[in-house]
């Protein structure tokens, strides 16, 4: 498939989730650190080295250096919509999201106090943390195995999953399930539940790149990536059972580590396989397209 209507797509998305609120900085008094210039940076150095390429005629490379552009750019765009939209002077609801994981009789916290009586809270936050690896593989590996439109589809499920994710937090947000005091959050979860304080105060902002604060909740952002990280290995058959297992376990290390409610986890689970369906027929409808202009 050319490459030129799914880059058209993701374009698009970035002027727009990005370009909006980049633009509506100085009104959300929003500022943003050093760390802003590094996926710039990271960028032009994979422009250059794509070129660099293209030159020296190694095109089996070039599709990998493409997917992993529009990651990098894909990862770090819809950064600055999450601190406008945070901004919306909309009453945080926790307890309704506490109250809906009540009804179906679920309790991150008594997670949470398992994991920690079995001492498993540290195994758990290294594998939440290993969302960016499994993400980064997602976008380099398949390319490079001559099966390009794996990454494809991921970067188009994402965008597809960001529009409403953004959406309904713009209307429904909240902090996270250790606000109801039932456990001791981390550092990490201190400074987002201060960040977002910050932003409903009114008081200026500061959007680092490269320790951005979780602020989505509701569906969870990481249950998202996570889950479609995992589909888009469902393609790559020897791959397939080891990154499900690892994409299963940073979902349920979500509810581990106390970092969402359940409802924001199988909503954001359950958006993940609709848009991760959703990419795979659009990017049959372009390829189909791409065809018939080019016969």
């Amino acid at each position: 498939m050319s490459a030129r209507p799914l880059d058209v797509v993701l374009a698009l998305f970035v002027a727009v989730v990005a370009g909006i609120p980049l633009a509506l900085a100085r009104r959300v008094d929003l500022s943003f650190d050093a760390s802003a210039m590094r996926p710039v940076l990271a960028v032009s150095a994979l422009a250059a080295v794509s070129a660099w390429a293209r030159f020296r005629g190694m095109t089996s490379i070039t599709p990998a250096l493409r997917t992993v552009t529009w990651g990098i750019v894909l990862s770090n765009a819809y950064l600055p919509a999450t601190y406008a939209l945070a901004r919306r002077d909309v009453p945080l609801s926790d307890a309704r999201l506490a109250a809906w994981d009540h009804t179906v009789g679920f309790d991150t916290a008594s997670v949470v106090a398992l994991v920690r009586s079995l001492h498993l809270g540290t195994l758990a936050s290294i594998i939440y943390d290993l969302l960016v690896p499994l993400l980064a593989a997602a976008v380099i590996v398949p390319p490079l195995l001559g099966r390009v439109r794996v990454s494809e589809r991921l970067l188009l499920a994402v965008v597809l999953a960001a529009v409403p994710a953004l959406a309904v937090f713009a209307l429904l947000q909240g902090v996270g399930p250790w606000v109801h005091g039932a456990f001791e959050p981390s550092a990490e979860q201190r400074s987002c539940e201060a960040t977002i304080a910050l932003a409903k105060r009114g008081a200026p902002l500061v959007v680092s790149f490269a320790d951005p604060a979780a602020l989505v909740a509701f569906p969870s952002w990481h249950a998202i990536l996570g889950c479609l990280a995992g589909l888009a290995f469902a393609d790559v058959p020897r791959l397939r059972v080891p990154t499900a297992l690892l994409a299963a376990g940073i979902v349920a290390s979500t509810l581990a580590t106390g970092w969402h409610y359940g409802v924001d986890v199988v909503a954001g689970v359950a958006l993940a396989v609709a848009c991760h369906c959703a990419a795979g027929r659009i990017l049959d409808r372009l390829a189909r397209r791409t065809r018939s202009i080019t016969a």
